[in-house]
């Protein structure tokens, strides 16, 4: 697979200055200083940088050449189930995009590389989670959302998007008030069980590996770890 610099038009107009990203799947200390001259005279402003693993070596080099480690993506993965009833409800929701519900989504993203690199000039992660909860509950990038309920509250959430013919869980948060109360596992196997209902025959989330409550979470849900991958942010400052 050929690497190259790709433009993508939703993050630059969303953001409101161009963005890229590039995948590699063979580190090359040449190919980097090629696309960093790629981004400056394309004038990309941030360029997402997907790799497997660096040694040591390697990540320094990143490092010392521009390039801000912002995550260790995991991917975790498990055959659908159908699993029993449990002792709270977790229900479809069908109401407006309300502030609790934001809140949540936004709790969700706190370990994600928009919310840790420091560099993003513009609350684009407060923004981003904003709009991804928004196009969830209107069906336009999940196919359902779940919730939980406690004292007229919204405790947690959870949503269930579909690519390439597998379900993914997108958002799962549980609100800080209502946590140590097993609300996450209940909301994912809620999204287990919705996955096996709609005929899927897998499930995958992807978290950070810094989250080590997520991380905890999905291994003891029998997710196994699917695939790791390095993501790091290079940040045109010149633009």
């Amino acid at each position: 697979m050929k690497n190259q610099l790709e433009h993508l038009e939703w993050d630059s107009s969303f953001f409101g200055y161009p963005v890229a990203k590039i995948i590699i799947h063979e580190f090359n200390p040449l190919k980097v200083e090629e696309f960093i001259k790629q981004a400056m005279k394309e004038q990309v402003k941030l360029v997402y940088f997907f790799c497997p693993p660096l040694s040591i070596k390697n990540h320094q080099h990143m490092l010392s050449r521009g390039f801000t480690f912002v995550d260790e993506k995991l991917t975790y993965s498990k055959k659908t189930e159908k699993h029993r009833e449990q002792p709270f409800t977790v229900i479809q929701y069908n109401g407006p995009v309300t502030d609790q519900l934001i809140s949540l989504s936004l709790q969700s993203g706190a370990y994600s590389r928009f919310a840790t690199d420091p560099n993003f000039p513009n609350h684009e992660y407060e923004r981003l989670y904003t709009e991804w909860i928004k196009r969830s509950v209107n069906s336009e990038n999940a196919i359902q959302t779940l919730v939980i309920k406690k004292d007229k509250l919204l405790a947690g959430l959870v949503t269930i998007e579909e690519k390439n013919g597998e379900a993914n869980i997108g958002l799962l948060a549980v609100d800080k008030k209502f946590r140590e109360k097993n609300f996450g596992a209940g909301l994912t196997r809620a999204a287990d069980s919705f996955a096996f209902n709609k005929g899927f025959k897998k499930i995958n989330v992807v978290t950070q590996k810094q989250n080590l409550p997520a991380c905890g979470l999905y291994k003891k849900m029998n997710f196994a770890l699917a695939d790791s991958t390095f993501v790091y942010h290079f940040w045109n400052h010149e633009q």
